[in-house]
């Protein structure tokens, strides 16, 4: 288990075990919960290893089955069985696959050789029983660029004065040229924001797990044709953007759990060209999950070597 900070570079870690694994004539699965973060790797892995054959494979999107290296969400794993001779599987505690008992039976069957598990949220049990097994646990606390991780701001007040602010707050943003991600707990959230902030900023979307068009508008985000995307929770992972400001509203609402906080977090300050930026809870409560989020990400903080000081 490699236990990394967001942003860290979990993907390119593990370039050395892959190539290893290729070498030797084997066969890879990096193996991710969901297909927008298998989109968002695909090129980065494609391009790592041009010598290699390197397919994904998500729903809809399965023509091809065999290569070298295979990208796929954990449910496609069915179509293996005692194949793979490395399986590196990221965002490993991310829903479908965590509690899931048939997704965990997938990921066994199809295994023939090693495992590397990789996340920025394991909790103290799971690192803890793994050891017991046997297994090996690493851990990373410093990101590629050796800049600290970026620390919550929460402005603590009555949920329809939270509009206002959060308006205000996009619009600056906005003007100054930076992208802008704003997470919400649930469908109804994220319609009546959006459905408020539109009538100002015309430059956005509102992205779920059953928008038809969701691929072509974070397409367009990340492209800059877009300013702001309003999201739920399928977000949270894989998206890396430069100059990126995060703002997560209705904090305190019970989905909103410590490690959903700090994934949202850090999609802020990945790039090296701009290692820093803002990450705004809107909230009319502390909650348990946002202090413990916080206090993580001190903790991770102080590791940071002074090497890149």
């Amino acid at each position: 288990m490699v236990d990394a900070v967001t942003g860290s570079g979990k993907t390119e870690i593990v370039f050395a075990s892959i190539l290893s694994c290729l070498n030797q004539g084997g066969k890879v699965a990096f193996v991710i919960p969901r297909r927008d973060v298998v989109r968002e790797l695909f090129p980065r892995l494609k391009q790592a290893f041009p010598n290699s054959s390197c397919i994904e494979v998500f729903g809809g999107h399965n023509d091809e089955l065999i290569g070298d290296i295979t990208v796929l969400t954990t449910h496609q794993l069915y179509r293996y069985e005692a194949y793979f001779d490395l399986i590196v599987f990221d965002e490993v505690d991310a829903f479908p696959y965590t509690g899931n008992r048939l997704l965990k039976q997938m990921v066994k069957r199809s295994r023939k050789g090693s495992i590397i598990y990789l996340s920025a949220t394991f909790s103290s049990f799971v690192l803890d029983s793994f050891r017991k097994q046997g297994g090996i646990v690493e851990h990373l606390y410093t990101r590629h660029h050796g800049i600290a991780m970026p620390i919550f701001r929460f402005i603590r007040m009555w949920e329809w004065l939270s509009y206002g602010w959060i308006l205000d707050l996009l619009t600056r943003w906005i003007k100054q040229g930076k992208p802008v991600l704003i997470f919400v707990p649930t469908l109804a959230h994220g319609q009546r924001l959006f459905q408020w902030l539109f009538l100002f900023c015309k430059k956005g979307k509102w992205v779920h797990a059953s928008t038809k068009t969701r691929d072509q508008d974070i397409d367009a985000f990340k492209q800059g044709r877009l300013s702001y995307l309003v999201s739920t929770s399928i977000l949270e992972r894989g998206i890396t953007l430069v100059h990126l400001q995060v703002i997560i509203a209705f904090g305190d609402h019970p989905l909103m759990e410590e490690k959903t906080l700090i994934q949202m977090a850090g999609r802020v300050g990945r790039k090296k060209e701009d290692p820093y930026g803002e990450v705004v809870v809107f909230s009319q409560i502390l909650t348990k999950a946002m202090d413990a989020s916080q206090k993580r990400l001190q903790f991770a903080n102080q590791h940071v070597s002074t090497m890149f000081s």
